[in-house]
C-alpha cells in the first residue's frame, strides 16, 4: 500500500528540479528528506551505491516510499536479479561487481565515498556514472575538505571537461609539490567554482527551509596537561592539513587525548542528564566508547551503544528507545552515528572526540537536528584546554564561523565543583 505522508515543499522543490536535471547533486541537508526524493524520483530499474552501514536503512526506505519497486541488497557473494527494480549495493561492493548494462538510474548516496580519483571504487563509480542516463549524487556536505574532491563525480557526469590536472590548478591552488607531483589541497576562483556549483545541484538548507528549531555549538575545555609528545607537532601545519591524523604519531597521541577525556565526559554527562536527557554523545575510538558506555551504566543511567558493529534490527531497537524516552544516553561512533538515523527524541549531544572533517561533525550533530525536531538542539565539543585537541577543534569550528561560544572561567569553576 502507498504511503499518504504529502510531500515537504523542499521536496516538491528538488522533485522539480530533478525533472530538469538529469544528472546532478542533490545537495540537501541533513534531516529534510533527500532519500525520499530520491526514491520517489527513480527511474526503474535503478542501481543504489551506499555506504555498507545504510544499506538495510535505504531497504527500510524503499519499502516505506516506494513499496511499488521490488529491492535487491546485492552482495559480493550474490548476483544482481534481472527483475530488481532496486539495486542496493555498498562502495565497496562497487569497487569489484561488475553491474548490468540495463539500469536508467544511478544513484550515489553520501557521494564524498567517491571522491578519491585514485580509488577502485571512484573508478568504478565514474565508469558508471557515464554510462548510465541518470545519476543522482547524494550528499548534505557534498565538499567536506578540498575542491578537489568535486572533480571525480563532476567529470564523469559531464559537468566539466576539465582534466584533473586542469581542475586542481584552476580551483584548488594547485602548485608543483615535492618529487614532481601536484599539491592540490588548496582553493582558488571560489567564485566561479559556486556559479558552476548553482548549475549542477539542488541546493537545500535548514536555514532557507525554516521550521526548525536553533542549534548552538560550544568548546568545553577540560583541565589537564597536555602530553609531553605533543611538542613534536606543529600546530600551525597541522591547522593548514586537511587531514591533521596524516601526521606521524599524532593519531596515537589523540587517542590517548579521548581515553583521558573519558573520565571527566562521563562526569560531565552525569551532570547533564537530569536536566537534559536522553543525550547523545560520540567519540571515534572503540575503547573510549566501550570505557564511557560501562561507566555511565554504573551511574544508573539506561545506556545503549551504537558502533559499525551493530546490527540493523539492534540500530532500530536502540534509537527507538531513545526516541521514546526508555534509554538515557546513545554512546555512539563518530562514523557509524553519521547517517542513517533519526534521534530527535533528544535535542543535546556531546563530542568527546571531534571528527577532522567538519562535515562529518554537522552529520553526526543533524541526527538531533532534522525533520521532527520540536526542541534548540545544543553541541558541547569536550577538548583538553591548551592541548592540540583544542587548537584543531576550535579551528575547524571557527573556520566555518560556527562556534558560538567557548566556556569561559565561570562555567568552568562550576564544572571543578563537580569535581570535572
Amino acid at each position: 500500500m502507498k504511503h499518504t505522508i504529502p510531500l515537504q515543499p523542499q521536496q516538491s522543490q528538488a522533485l522539480a528540479w530533478l525533472k530538469q536535471h538529469p544528472k546532478g547533486w542533490l545537495a540537501m541537508e541533513q534531516g529534510l528528506g533527500k532519500t525520499r526524493v530520491a526514491l520517489e524520483s527513480l527511474d526503474a530499474p535503478a542501481l543504489c551505491v551506499v555506504p555498507a552501514f545504510l544499506r538495510l536503512n535505504w531497504q527500510h526506505e524503499a519499502k516505506l516510499w516506494r513499496p511499488d519497486l521490488k529491492v535487491q541488497i546485492v552482495t559480493k557473494q550474490t548476483s544482481f536479479a534481472r527483475d530488481a527494480d532496486l539495486c542496493i549495493l555498498s562502495y565497496e561492493a562497487a569497487a569489484t561487481l561488475v553491474p548490468p548494462a540495463h539500469f536508467k538510474t544511478l544513484v550515489l548516496d553520501e557521494a564524498r565515498f567517491a571522491k578519491n580519483h585514485k580509488t577502485e571504487r571512484t573508478k568504478r563509480c565514474m565508469n558508471l556514472a557515464k554510462k548510465i542516463p541518470r545519476v543522482l549524487l547524494l550528499d548534505g556536505t557534498p565538499m567536506p575538505n578540498r575542491p578537489v574532491e568535486l572533480w571525480p563525480m563532476a567529470f564523469a557526469i559531464g559537468a566539466t571537461r576539465l582534466m584533473y590536472r586542469d581542475w586542481g590548478f584552476r580551483y584548488c591552488a594547485g602548485r608543483i609539490g615535492g618529487w614532481g607531483g601536484y599539491d592540490f589541497r588548496g582553493a582558488s576562483n571560489m567564485d566561479e567554482l559556486r556559479e558552476w556549483w548553482k548549475q549542477w545541484s539542488f541546493r537545500c538548507t535548514k536555514e532557507e527551509v525554516g521550521g526548525l528549531p536553533d542549534k548552538t555549538r560550544r568548546l568545553v575545555l577540560l583541565d589537564g596537561d597536555p602530553s609531553v609528545r605533543e611538542r613534536a607537532f606543529d600546530v600551525g601545519e597541522i591547522r593548514r592539513n586537511p587531514n591533521p591524523v596524516a601526521f606521524v604519531g599524532l593519531a596515537e597521541v589523540l587517542h590517548k587525548h579521548g581515553e583521558r577525556k573519558a573520565g571527566n565526559a562521563v562526569a560531565y554527562i552525569d551532570s547533564l542528564l537530569p536536566d537534559n536527557g536522553p543525550i547523545l554523545v560520540t567519540a571515534r575510538h572503540k575503547t573510549v566508547i566501550d570505557n564511557m558506555t560501562r561507566d555511565l551504566a554504573k551511574l544508573k543511567w539506561r545506556t545503549a551503544k551504537i558502533t559499525g558493529e551493530t546490527p540493523f534490527d539492534e540500530r532500530e531497537k536502540i534509537v527507538a528507545a531513545f526516541n521514546s524516552g526508555k534509554s538515557d544516553v546513545l554512546v555512539g561512533n563518530t562514523r557509524a552515528m553519521g547517517a542513517g538515523l533519526t534521534l530527535t527524541g533528544g535535542c543535546y549531544g556531546v563530542s568527546v572526540e571531534a571528527d577532522w572533517s567538519y562535515g562529518q561533525n554537522v552529520q553526526v550533530e543533524d541526527r538531533l537536528h532534522r525533520i521532527g525536531q520540536t526542541r534548540p538542539v545544543q553541541w558541547d565539543y569536550l577538548v583538553i584546554d591548551r592541548s592540540i585537541d583544542y587548537e584543531i577543534v576550535k579551528s575547524i569550528m571557527l573556520k566555518e564561523g560556527r562556534v558560538e561560544r567557548i566556556m569561559d572561567d565561570e562555567a568552568r569553576e562550576s564544572m571543578a565543583e563537580l569535581g570535572i
